[in-house]
């Protein structure tokens, strides 16, 4: 097995400065199950929390949303807390424990094709652009070569 597969270039950094709220989930891994990478912005609510008095709400919420909705963000380190009951922590946080964006659609880059799931003004860099142009990967076999060809 010799396959290629195409990396996304840098974001671009008018797009990176001019955008909001916007979630890119780049995979590293590639491989037949792995392939693709996704771009989540413009999200149509904002569904987070500071307060562990608010994590059971937000969850039961998170699950609703995501039935009908892609749901792109994170969990902190710092929710285990509410999970765990001898370290059961009820105040408010600086940060958030919990932070989803709720979005309709996500444009998808096939790393295998190189192309993006449909048409998009300019979020990347273009080829050859800035220092930090990335080579094509090879998997062959279960090893990542990462040589440029």
């Amino acid at each position: 097995m010799n396959d290629k597969y195409h990396r996304l270039l840098p974001l671009d950094p008018a797009f990176a400065e001019a955008a909001e709220d916007f979630v890119l989930l780049e995979t590293g891994s590639f491989g037949p199950d792995e392939t693709h990478s996704y771009l989540f912005r413009d999200p149509s609510e904002v569904l987070n929390t500071s307060d562990y008095a608010e994590v059971p709400e937000l969850l039961q919420r998170v699950d609703e949303m995501s039935r009908d909705h892609y749901l792109a963000g994170f969990c902190s380190y710092e929710l285990g807390y509410f999970f765990e009951e001898k370290l059961h922590y009820t105040g408010p946080m600086k940060d958030p424990l919990i932070w989803f964006g709720v979005y309709d659609r996500a444009l998808v880059f096939d790393h295998r094709a190189g192309t993006f799931s449909a048409p998009h003004e300019r979020i990347f860099m273009e080829q050859g652009q800035g220092e930090n142009t990335l080579p094509e990967y090879a998997v062959q076999g279960p090893r990542l070569d990462i040589s440029q060809e």
